[in-house]
């Protein structure tokens, strides 16, 4: 009889323990790991599409933004105004030209020296209309623009807004600050189609 006997001799099968160590607690161990992993595998891949969702928006939404260094890049609204004061013969000087966002919807700042005629050309071009400045308004665009651009909260600064802007609606809509005292015109604009 002790030839046809295949169970291992010993406590691990009879007994339940394996190595010193109830069957039970490496059944729990292989679960535990599995779990382990499962959870760091998931937690790695919701990273990973979180990273690429946010990548896929920032470049459809933003797109490029940054200095605009030639005229080929300005937005419409500046070449616009570049043919009109052309046309005019109404100096450009000192422009200074900055994309905040070039996606879905582009918004860009620059600032211009005010010189003579220029003020007036926009207020036509754009179709501004001075207002009281809202609060903190200027500090809301602000926000991502270079140091240039600091158009400032004073009695000196006269505040426009210009075009759809006044309705509330859709298009091109432009926030102008006119420092008196500088003689320097600062652009906010916003295309959100």
């Amino acid at each position: 009889m002790e030839k046809y006997n295949y169970l291992p001799k010993g406590p691990s099968l009879d007994r339940g323990v394996t190595k010193g160590r109830p069957a039970g607690f490496w059944f729990s161990m292989r679960i535990t790991i599995t779990a382990v992993i499962l959870v760091l595998l998931g937690l790695a891949i919701f990273i990973w599409v979180n990273r690429a969702y946010d990548s896929f928006f920032n470049a459809a939404m933003i797109g490029d933004s940054g200095s605009v260094q030639s005229a080929e890049n300005w937005p419409r609204p500046v070449d616009e105004i570049f043919d009109r004061a052309t046309d005019h013969e109404v100096a450009i000087r000192n422009l200074n030209v900055f994309c905040l966002a070039d996606g879905l919807v582009s918004e860009y700042v620059w600032r211009i020296d005010a010189t003579h005629g220029l003020l007036e050309l926009m207020q036509n071009e754009y179709e501004l209309i001075a207002q009281d400045l809202p609060e903190g308004r200027i500090a809301q665009l602000r926000e991502g623009s270079p140091p240039w651009w600091a158009p400032l909260d004073d009695t000196h600064t006269v505040f426009f807004k210009g075009r759809s802007s006044n309705l509330g609606g859709k298009g091109d809509q432009f926030d102008v600050f006119y420092d008196r005292s500088k003689e320097v015109i600062f652009v906010y604009y916003n295309d959100n189609w």
